[in-house]
């Protein structure tokens, strides 16, 4: 025979005869309505009087906080965390707030937030306040650590001052320069150039030199460079030069 009856959630009886008259009831002294061959015990934790207190449900918690993505301007942050609760309570609808150098960013109250220009120069940080569905519902709140200061996105490089210098006339040669400019300093990569005859791209002229020929005779020609940084936001806008006099024979 079975020596333990569940009287409801809370109360087993582990009982050593086969007469008991015991009833559930929270409200009275724990054994009230037991013979003295009966023992009350609370399901749940153990305690120090034998588990017969009940056990005390706790706050969910939140941890692991973290932040996630790069603090640069326009850039899309994602916090997360772990939730946990002793109790098993599931996860209800916990809270999320965004922070900028420790004030709270209004609007941000997502897992995620994307940075603008009102947090440049500043650390963020995110907050969970963890909620659980049954039970103690709020937990504490907890913050990440902080990020690096946001910063600008890196920009691409920049050419100016394009121009061609030399003699439109065939045989001549005619040569291109410009100055790169990189606010972020980008050291230059491998810039790209082209020659235009009339606006049309002339083929395989893709040095900062071109040897006009007679097919230009009467044309204009004009010099393009596409800016190459080596690192960061690599490729700038393609710039011309203005164009020159016809080519003559």
């Amino acid at each position: 025979m079975n020596n333990k009856i569940r009287l409801c959630p809370q109360y087993i009886i582990d009982f050593a005869c086969d007469r008991w008259n015991a009833v559930c009831d929270e409200s009275r002294p724990h054994g009230v309505g037991l013979t003295e061959n009966h023992k009350l015990k609370w399901l749940g934790r153990n305690s120090k009087d034998g588990g017969t207190t009940p056990p005390v449900n706790s706050a969910p918690r939140a941890s692991n906080v973290l932040i996630t993505g790069t603090p640069v301007v326009g850039q899309t942050l994602t916090g997360s965390y772990t939730y946990s609760d002793a109790n098993a309570d599931r996860e209800g609808i916990s809270t999320f707030k965004w922070y900028a150098n420790g004030a709270v960013i209004a609007g941000g109250n997502a897992k995620t937030y994307t940075l603008t220009s009102s947090e440049l120069g500043k650390t963020i940080q995110f907050e969970v306040e963890p909620v659980a569905q049954t039970g103690v519902k709020n937990g504490s709140a907890v913050k990440s650590t902080a990020t690096a200061s946001v910063i600008n996105p890196n920009e691409a490089p920049t050419a100016s001052s394009v121009s061609i210098t030399g003699t439109a006339q065939v045989g001549e040669t005619l040569t291109g320069s410009y100055t790169y400019t990189d606010v972020d300093s980008d050291v230059e990569g491998t810039t790209t150039f082209q020659w235009y005859a009339d606006n049309v791209a002339i083929p395989s002229a893709t040095s900062k030199t071109y040897t006009l020929t007679t097919i230009e005779v009467a044309k204009t020609i004009e010099f393009e460079v596409t800016p190459v940084a080596q690192t960061g936001n690599v490729t700038g806008s393609a710039v011309k030069s203005a164009p020159t006099n016809p080519v003559t024979p």
